[in-house]
């Protein structure tokens, strides 16, 4: 992050977008995981995401090493970025 936009670097992280009710939507660990074959869909019930709630049993620890409310803008053009 702090090199900000380098659009021809793969970033090396994962992210996921945590609720204030503490629900987390992670739209990437399922692909990631069956595209480097650590894991099928099946593994997953088919389904490409993942959503959990806190006090649900999941294979996932979610716990953040950094927060950001505005990571996005930090890491990549975004139109209406401050």
């Amino acid at each position: 992050m702090s090199k900000g936009f380098c659009p021809d670097e793969s970033l090396e992280l994962h992210v996921w977008l945590t609720f204030s009710n503490m629900t987390v939507l992670d739209l990437t660990i399922v692909p990631t995981l069956v595209s480097k074959g650590l894991a099928s869909l099946k593994d997953f019930d088919n389904c490409r995401y993942v959503i959990w709630k806190e006090g649900e049993t999941v294979d996932f620890d979610y716990l953040p090493f950094l927060q950001h409310n505005n990571f996005m803008y930090e890491v990549d053009k975004i139109v209406g970025s401050t």
